[in-house]
């Protein structure tokens, strides 16, 4: 909320002009003759401009309308509907983007305007990296989707899991997880969802998924849990290990079945003693990792282990003391030419097997999977960089679900512990005082499909005080218009706010001493002019205290002009800021 005022080159504006001069923003007024009658430090600052060489020239001489004529459009269009604007544009002779406020007046126009172009490229930026990421989801040569945890309802699909399952996306959108899974398992994934979700993490399971022509497949699935359009989901990649679930089963047949299955299968498929020695590899290993059957077979598998994975690569391969099959997250594994390659396995205790004695290790490579993985949690780490990249607290607003998320500036701004809340407890912490006008502003413009609203009003902190923030909103609609989210941003206006009414407690207090120089002290000056006046009367021309009276009366007269000189002042004063 700005203060307007009618600048003038008069003493009574002297409080005035200190505010201005002490804001950041840039402010000039000029009259209805575009004369500019006012130019503070932050409009030198910004337009790298002077004021003496401004002030008093004719703003479209200075700043020709050809080159501004959207400005001109916007000022003519003020001054004559007498509507406050605010506009937002790219600004070509300083090759920014500025963020500008016009007010009309009596006099002309007030005008507001400040540099918005680190936020403008910092918005510009959030939305490429949002961009990547959803590049990479939908790009991923892997099935992936999301699902609500509540409803399980599947709310985005990438193309691969619509190619691979054979549903269009519209089907998938209208499905549950439910849908994908045998009626027999529907249980099991409602409980490993429900470990998932108080534990924080989903662990990679194993299971069958029905594609749309009815067939099951075996995959593995891993998730995470998300915040997705405001509400709590899980991103989940399958793979589908249909081929390795068949070939693991087959192993299980006979001896000569497994090798002729190892030999020719598509993963790296090799064994090992129980102490981690290699037994056999398959001809896929050998071509994959590049190295010849001899640098592999008799050698420790662990020293091919990248040594940052080896520990949790050993404690899987040893568990299967108690495990039959285990698990081996993806673990780098070096290659012939001393590069590292991303590895999956599978490894089964097979040591009870004459056919076999020894351990199994069905392994996929990976690298090109967790290469975009990888990729994926660089541009999500750079997302969540770039929406903290501002001093204001950041809030999105879900319309659907009434959840309201704030960035981690809200803890510094307002103390908040918890950045996730509805938008009853936003309620709750507006002024009640301010809580109606300001829903009502905000009805008004939803109901006129607005999008933009600028609003100061008092919000509670942690701790119990308020702050006045300025909050400036933008809002969001869907293809039939109605209200899908509200983006806004929180300023700590407290400070000024409380400058401001140092200055009105100021100007309060030269308003007592007005009426103290108008009502006091003229009072016993008017009977001194009085008593003059009849000392006056009373003596002769030639009496020789005339002379004295003249001068009494003459002096009583001209205190009287002077206190009447400083009144009128300080009602102009008050009359200008009524008028702001």
């Amino acid at each position: 909320m700005f203060l307007v005022v009618n600048l003038q080159p008069d003493a009574s504006q002297h409080v005035a002009s200190r505010i201005l001069e002490s804001i950041t923003d840039g402010f000039y007024a000029v009259d209805r003759d575009w004369t500019v009658t006012y130019w503070n430090k932050g409009a030198e600052r910004i337009l790298q401009r002077s004021r003496e060489s401004i002030i008093g020239v004719n703003l479209w001489k200075a700043y020709p309308i050809g080159e501004h004529e959207a400005l001109y459009t916007v000022y003519q269009k003020v001054l004559k509907e007498k509507v406050s604007t605010h506009i937002e544009l790219f600004y070509t002779p300083l090759d920014k983007w500025m963020e500008i406020s016009i007010f009309p007046s009596e006099r002309g126009l007030s005008v507001y305007f400040k540099d918005v172009n680190d936020r403008k490229i910092s918005d510009e930026k959030l939305m490429e990296a949002k961009k990547q990421y959803e590049d990479l989801f939908d790009l991923s040569p892997l099935p992936q989707w999301v699902y609500d945890l509540k409803t399980f309802i599947i709310i985005d699909i990438n193309r691969a899991a619509i190619q691979h399952y054979g549903y269009s996306k519209e089907e998938f959108l209208s499905m549950s997880i439910r849908d994908l899974k045998p009626p027999e398992e529907v249980p099991i994934l409602e409980e490993v969802v429900k470990i998932a979700v108080s534990s924080g993490s989903f662990p990679k399971t194993a299971g069958r998924h029905i594609t749309k022509s009815g067939a099951l497949i075996n995959v593995q699935v891993e998730g995470n849990s998300i915040m997705f359009e405001g509400r709590p989901c899980m991103l989940v990649l399958a793979v589908d290990v249909t081929e390795t679930t068949k070939a693991r089963q087959d192993l299980q047949a006979s001896e000569k079945k497994f090798r002729a299955l190892v030999q020719d299968g598509s993963d790296l498929q090799t064994i090992l003693t129980p102490e981690g020695y290699f037994i056999y590899v398959n001809l896929t290993t050998t071509r994959i990792l590049e190295m010849p059957e001899d640098r592999i077979v008799g050698k420790f598998g662990f020293d091919f282990v990248h040594e940052e994975d080896r520990a949790r690569v050993m404690n899987d391969f040893f568990t299967l003391d108690v495990k039959r099959t285990q698990d081996i997250a993806p673990y780098r594994f070096i290659n012939g030419h001393g590069t590292y390659v991303w590895l999956e396995t599978i490894i089964t205790n097979r040591t009870d097997d004459p056919a076999v004695q020894g351990i199994v290790a069905n392994s996929r490579d990976v690298t090109s999977r967790m290469a975009i993985a990888q990729q994926m949690e660089k541009n999500i780490d750079r997302f969540n960089i770039v929406s903290q990249a501002t001093s204001d607290a950041i809030w999105d607003l879900d319309v659907s679900t009434g959840i309201v998320i704030w960035n981690d500036v809200a803890k510094t701004v307002f103390g908040f512990t918890v950045t996730t809340h509805d938008t009853e407890w936003w309620g709750n912490h507006v002024h009640p005082d301010d809580l109606s006008w300001v829903t009502a502003a905000e009805d008004q413009v939803v109901n006129n499909k607005g999008r933009r609203l600028v609003l100061e009003y008092r919000f509670r902190c942690e701790d119990g005080r308020y702050k006045h923030i300025l909050d400036r909103s933008f809002m969001l609609y869907d293809a039939q218009g109605q209200l899908k989210r509200v983006i806004g941003s929180m300023q700590d206006m407290t400070d000024r706010v409380k400058y401001l009414q140092h200055v009105e407690a100021q100007n309060e207090h030269l308003k007592n001493i007005a009426w103290t120089q108008s009502h006091v002290v003229r009072a016993p000056l008017s009977r001194i002019m009085g008593i003059a006046d009849l000392l006056q009367y009373s003596l002769s021309p030639d009496d020789p205290n005339a002379e004295l009276i003249q001068h009494l009366s003459s002096s009583a007269t001209e205190l009287d002009d002077v206190i009447r000189d400083l009144v009128k002042k300080t009602e102009d004063i008050y009359k200008q800021k009524d008028n702001s």
